[in-house]
Order: structure tokens, then C-alpha cells, then sequence
């Protein structure tokens, strides 16, 4: 059950500025990894900051994607707006991997 704290239109907006910066720099893509600022982008809210997780923001995609661990998937489709299909897990063991 998803929980949002703003509307969705909340998060959009938010988007689209990020994404009018992200054209102005001349970026392709900006990631970002704060869990603050990964908040913000997408409503995510999990515990598992100490390890590697992100928002990926491009100028041609409506909503961000999460990248995480699989068993963190669950916090994004609980508590962002984000499309399962913009959901991107990895498996644990990548955690702490050399590779």
C-alpha cells in the first residue's frame, strides 16, 4: 500500500524543474543519491541508505527511476510515486561487491 506524503502533482512539479535544470546544464542525466534529496524527487523514505541507491532523472522521462537492492524495491513501490516499471533492483549480492 503506497503512502504518499504530497499529491503527485506535488512530486511532478518537482520533476519538472529538476528536469528544467537538468536541460540547461546540457546534462543527459543527473543521479542522485542523497537520501534527502532522493526524498524529494520521489517521495522514497527506506533505512537503507548505507547502501548504494539512487534516482536517475533524465529530460525525456516523466519519473525518475530508482535503482537498489531487491529487497529495498519494496520501500519504493510503498512509498514513491514511481511505476514499477521505473523500478530497478539489484540482487544482495552486489552489496560490498568488487565487481
Amino acid at each position: 500500500m503506497r503512502q504518499d506524503i504530497f499529491d503527485e502533482r506535488e512530486y511532478h512539479g518537482r520533476m519538472e524543474r529538476t528536469q528544467s535544470r537538468v536541460r540547461e546544464e546540457g546534462f543527459d542525466a543527473v543521479v542522485v543519491a542523497d537520501p534527502a534529496n532522493m526524498n524529494y524527487l520521489s517521495g522514497y523514505d527506506d533505512w537503507s541508505f548505507y547502501v548504494d541507491q539512487a534516482v536517475v532523472i533524465t529530460p525525456d522521462r516523466d519519473e525518475p527511476v530508482w535503482i537498489g537492492r531487491e529487497m529495498d524495491a519494496n520501500g519504493a513501490r510503498a512509498t514513491t510515486w514511481i511505476a514499477e516499471s521505473s523500478i530497478r533492483s539489484y540482487s544482495d549480492d552486489h552489496v560490498h561487491s568488487h565487481h
